[in-house]
Formats: structure tokens, sequence, C-alpha cells
């Protein structure tokens, strides 16, 4: 994940091709977006998923999940 934190996409359909990239972008701006008091309507899914699919060990993903939300919310 780290290699790819530092890539940006050369254009929009680029971004378009790589879905984890666009998941990425989609989530920050939805992190983005939402006020102070929505925020807990984002977190919640994401811990939800993550606990459904088992993706705390390894804690790859689930850092870089949480360093988008964080990231974002500033």
């Amino acid at each position: 994940y780290a290699d790819k934190e530092d890539a940006t996409p050369d254009s929009p359909t680029e971004e378009r091709s790589d879905p984890p990239q666009f998941a990425e972008t989609c989530m920050r701006e939805l992190v983005g977006r939402a006020s102070f008091g929505h925020i807990r309507c984002v977190i919640r899914p994401v811990l939800r998923h993550l606990d459904n699919h088992q993706l705390w060990v390894p804690n790859y993903f689930a850092i870089h999940t949480f360093r988008i939300i964080m990231f974002s919310i500033q």
C-alpha cells in the first residue's frame, strides 16, 4: 500500500481503470464531505467490513483504510 499512496493517476480514465485507486478516491471524497456529526455513518460500515471479512490480521488493509479516513477528516 505504501507504493500506491505516492502514486497519482495521470488522467481520470486511468483512475477509473484502477479499481483500488478509484475506491480510495471515493472514500476520501465521502469522508471529506461528511460533517462531524455524520462521520460515524462512514466509520461504522468500515469497521463492520473489516470485521466481516477478517481484515484485521495482517493489519495492512486496516491501517491503510484508517490513514485514508484520518487524512480526509483533517
